[in-house]
């Protein structure tokens, strides 16, 4: 058993038992995706039948949500294939990728084949290596398949190979073994897709289902009858059947090939023996050989290196994949051999630092690492490290951060190895903060004589706001007053002052160091005058009002207004009194014999600035 069987054993074990789209075979079994029964061989009715598909780029797009939803319980991916013209290109199914990570998201279990055109063993073993290429990280639910059959035309090369004598059936055998040794040795468990006449005619068959997982390939008649399909004249060990060619999926535009898979069996080829190992977390190179000793268990039960087991290391000293294969011994020596591969990959990167910061960036720098080929940098999101990117420097600008916002930064040397990238152990992460923002659109928006309002543009991210007064007679800014938010309310300030402001944001980092942004530019509000108390408005002519109030301290003028409205929003006037001194005014009225309202405020004038004061009460006036 091989480095990714255990894996592949346990989601397949997990997978059946929560399978609820399966069913017992009995003696036939109803196809969800042609929509009629099949008789299922004697031997396999006693097992639990799960439905699947295998697809290709042929089967073009695929909603993979809705074809979970259709009952799909595992597909079977082809990941490549060997070109069946006289040279033989290897290449890659162009759908591989999207197929497996969008299935991989549905929840359905994955196994892979590679269509193959092999006329000798070697060409099988570099088949295999390329389709464990293709796989790259990844870990199927099922077995690697090996698709032997004919092309089907005249000069295609395994169908002239064979019609030439060149493939008698042990030559066959023989390249199907090859493809299967090559694909266990790397970690994967095999598997044997063919039709059942090359199973009954083109191979020494019981060499094979003895060995590996069988997936024949036979498209029964139906029989009106019995009203079902004929069962498989495959008389061997097999663990799935691709029954039809026909079926219908809802999420897929094409006929698809329609599978039955015998959970049982499939569970025992999954588990390749009693030997179960523990996955193996990368180790950072030392210099040295590094061998792990993984938890090594057979049916619950732990066993003891050297008295059950020993292990075997290849490639365990330098940066890159490493493998150990564990090989039962005594009660377990008849247990296939696990090999399981984990990385080396670089040590730490080492200081780490913020070198300088602007409003919307963070600059920082690490130590050069001697096996760095280049450096991952990454930046916590709020749930989980992101890859920000890769650089070949040593120091970095992260740009697009908010005034005053704190991001935690962690790096990582990288190291490429025949063309694979082994990312290095990351050191503590580091928390770097943008400095604040220069404060802006600073406002009054609510004054009396006692106090102001001010409020400016928010940053989210600033810890709280500093608010400092000038200082007319020293000509400096002293500090006032902390804002939590941005906006305050300065009280106990002078009547009918002038008061001007500068605002800066302060953010506290992590470590208790305060950064301090720009000075907002200097803002002038004013405490208003007091209100003047109106003494009296009385009409002594037509269409005249004269309206007396008492003097305001410190005021510049007034402002008288008469309305006929009570609330002064419609049908007003008003008339501005410029002398400090003067006291009563006389007001002509539009209409006679009307009810009139008239109030009073004081302002001060700044240069060509008013302040107004609030408005006095007000008087209500029957017009002659």
């Amino acid at each position: 058993m091989k480095k990714h069987r255990i894996i592949s054993f346990i989601l397949t074990l997990v997978l059946l038992l929560s399978v609820t789209t399966t069913a017992f075979a009995a003696s036939y079994t109803y196809s969800p995706f042609v929509k009629a029964n099949y008789n299922q061989p004697a031997r396999l009715t006693s097992y639990t039948v799960a439905h699947g598909l295998d697809l290709s780029v042929h089967n073009g797009e695929i909603d993979f949500a809705k074809v979970k939803s259709a009952g799909v319980n595992f597909v079977i991916l082809r990941a490549g294939y060997r070109g069946y013209g006289k040279s033989g290109s290897l290449a890659k199914d162009t759908r591989f990728d999207t197929y497996y990570t969008a299935a991989k998201k549905q929840g359905i279990r994955i196994g892979v084949y590679f269509y193959s055109q092999a006329i000798s063993e070697a060409e099988a073993v570099a088949e295999a290596n390329y389709t464990a290429q293709l796989i790259g990280s990844r870990v199927p639910d099922l077995p690697v398949f090996f698709d032997y059959e004919f092309a089907g035309v005249s000069d295609g090369r395994l169908d002239s190979a064979y019609n030439a004598g060149k493939l008698p059936k042990a030559k066959m055998t023989a390249i199907v073994q090859a493809y299967c040794n090559q694909i266990e040795k790397l970690g994967y468990v095999p598997g044997v897709y063919s039709n059942t006449d090359f199973l009954n005619n083109k191979y020494n068959y019981k060499d094979l289902d003895s060995k590996y997982c069988i997936w024949n390939a036979h498209y029964t008649s139906y029989n009106s009858s019995t009203g079902r399909y004929g069962c498989t004249s495959y008389a061997g060990n097999m663990q799935m059947w691709q029954y039809s060619a026909s079926g219908k999926v809802n999420g897929i535009s094409t006929y698809v090939d329609s599978n039955f898979l015998y959970e049982e069996p499939m569970k025992d080829i999954m588990s390749g023996g009693k030997l179960e190992v523990e996955d193996i977390a990368s180790r950072a190179y030392t210099g040295s050989n590094i061998k792990p000793s993984p938890k090594v268990t057979a049916g619950g039960t732990t066993l003891v290196k050297g008295e059950d087991y020993y292990v075997k290391y290849e490639n365990n000293r330098e940066i890159g994949t490493a493998y150990i294969t564990v090989v039962g011994v005594n009660d377990y020596e008849n247990c296939r051999e696990i090999r399981k591969a984990f990385n080396i990959v670089p040590t730490k990167v080492s200081n780490l630092v913020q070198t300088n910061r602007s409003t919307n960036s963070v600059t920082f720098q690490w130590n050069a690492h001697a096996d760095a080929t280049k450096y991952r940098i990454q930046r916590y999101n709020g749930s989980k490290y992101v890859t920000v990117t890769h650089t070949a420097n040593t120091q970095y600008t992260l740009d697009g951060i908010a005034p005053s916002e704190s991001v935690k930064i962690r790096v990582a040397a990288v190291k490429a190895v025949n063309g694979k990238n082994y990312v290095g152990k990351y050191d503590t992460p580091v928390e770097m903060t943008a400095t604040p923002g220069k404060v802006t659109s600073v406002k009054k928006t609510t004054n009396n004589n006692t106090s102001v309002r001010l409020q400016w543009a928010a940053q989210d991210y600033a810890s709280y706001f500093e608010v400092y007064e000038l200082n007319y007679n020293l000509q400096k800014y002293e500090f006032v007053k902390r804002a939590s938010r941005n906006h305050i309310t300065l009280t106990g300030l002078k009547m009918n002052t002038r008061h001007t402001y500068r605002i800066r944001a302060v953010k506290v980092m992590e470590n208790g160091n305060k950064l301090a942004g720009e000075m907002s530019e200097g803002y002038t509000a004013y405490t208003s005058p007091s209100t003047p108390v109106i003494r009296s408005a009385a009409s002594n002519s037509v269409k005249h009002i004269t309206v007396k109030w008492k003097k305001a301290s410190g005021a510049s003028g007034y402002q008288v207004m008469w309305s006929t409205s009570k609330t002064f929003k419609s049908n007003y006037l008003t008339v501005n009194v410029n002398k400090a001194d003067t006291v009563q005014k006389h007001l002509k009225t539009a209409k006679s014999g009307k009810k009139y309202y008239v109030r009073v405020r004081s302002f001060k004038k700044y240069g060509d600035k008013k302040i107004y004061s609030n408005w006095s009460d007000k008087l209500v006036v029957n017009v002659k």
